[in-house]
Order: structure tokens, then C-alpha cells, then sequence
């Protein structure tokens, strides 16, 4: 009897202790890089990088279209491009377990590694979720429809869907580097109005 009890715990301690060690594994990698790019990283300093190409040919940033005529891929892009210089890498797998993925994206401001975008398609959002949360613990629900985010450390996850639920991403950002961006942006709005002001 006494043997059974110690085998129970032994078979108990295996299944809890082993996910765990997996979470604290996944959770410590999250925060220093992503895929093998340190946060932070200087891009002048990186290889097997490429920039990120519009999903067509039409010019979308001097384009007569309205909001509602552009393409989920177009708008995407768009958002990228809002957010620093993008690139991606050449030698990247696009798939998580077994979803597969539309595209991983390396987002840089002010030539530091900040930010990740990975675009995936809507009818995986519940198969992510699941992956995510074996990684790295439970998600906080943000309040709106299939909106998620976690944050371990300085680096925020965040799992969201578009309006049109056909593309949804996984958002990397790196706070540190995020939070001087904001600064800076805010600092240079500021000039803007007192420039304006003065005339």
C-alpha cells in the first residue's frame, strides 16, 4: 500500500513538475530575445535579414483607395510599417506545433530589436491560445472579442484577432525600448505644436 501511495506521488510530481520546468524554461528564453535575436540587438550587427514587401503592387501609402477597399494582408502591412523598419528572416519555419503561419515579422525602432508580429489565420486562435498558455501560464482576457496579453518581465505578449477574422497575430514588444519610443514621439509632437504656436 504504502509502495502504490509513493508511486501515485512519484507519477503526480512527473506530471505537474514537468510543465512546469517547461514553463520556467519558455517564460526565461521570452525574456531575453526571440528566435535567437536578443531585445534590443542593433540591426547594423545582424544577418539573414530581409525587408518586409508590400502584399501587392499597388502603392498603398499613396493610394487613393479607401480603408474599407484594402485587404487584410495590405492593412497588415500597413500596421508594420507604422511600428519601425520590418524585416524578416530567411531561414525562419512558419509554423508553431501544427499551425501554420502567414508570416514572422522583426520590427526595429531607432535600429534596436523591439517588437515581433507573427500573422496566423483566424480559425487557429483557439489552437494558439491553447499553445500559448502551455507556455507561459495564463492569459489575461483584455476586454474585448478574442483579445489576450501577458507580460513576463519587460517583454508584453499579446494574442489578438482583426475586425474582418480572417488574420489574427502574436504581438512580442520589448517595453524598454517601447517606452522610449513613446517618449520620443511624444517629445517631437510636443515641437510640432510649440513650432506651431510661435507663428
Amino acid at each position: 500500500m504504502k509502495k502504490n501511495l509513493v508511486q501515485a506521488f512519484s507519477i503526480l510530481f512527473i506530471l505537474f513538475a514537468i510543465p512546469m520546468a517547461t514553463f520556467s524554461i519558455e517564460s526565461d528564453a521570452i525574456k531575453h530575445g526571440f528566435r535567437g535575436i536578443k531585445w534590443g540587438a542593433d540591426i547594423a550587427e545582424l544577418e539573414g535579414l530581409i525587408p518586409d514587401s508590400p502584399p501587392s503592387k499597388y502603392d498603398i501609402f499613396n493610394n487613393k483607395k479607401s480603408d474599407l477597399e484594402f485587404s487584410s494582408e495590405e492593412i497588415r502591412y500597413l500596421l508594420r510599417q507604422l511600428s519601425g523598419k520590418v524585416f524578416m528572416k530567411k531561414s525562419d519555419v512558419l509554423g508553431i506545433k501544427n499551425v501554420n503561419l502567414k508570416g514572422i515579422y522583426y520590427i526595429f525602432w531607432a535600429g534596436k530589436f523591439y517588437y515581433v508580429s507573427i500573422d496566423f489565420e483566424h480559425k487557429y486562435f483557439k489552437d494558439i491560445l491553447e499553445i500559448y498558455e502551455n507556455r507561459y501560464g495564463k492569459f489575461e482576457d483584455l476586454g474585448e472579442s478574442e483579445f489576450f496579453g501577458k507580460q513576463i518581465d519587460d517583454v508584453e505578449i499579446r494574442l489578438l484577432t482583426f475586425p474582418d477574422k480572417y488574420l489574427c497575430s502574436i504581438i512580442y514588444t520589448y517595453l524598454p525600448i517601447l517606452n522610449i519610443k513613446k517618449k520620443t514621439v511624444d517629445n517631437y509632437n510636443k515641437e510640432r505644436e510649440k513650432k506651431k504656436n510661435d507663428f
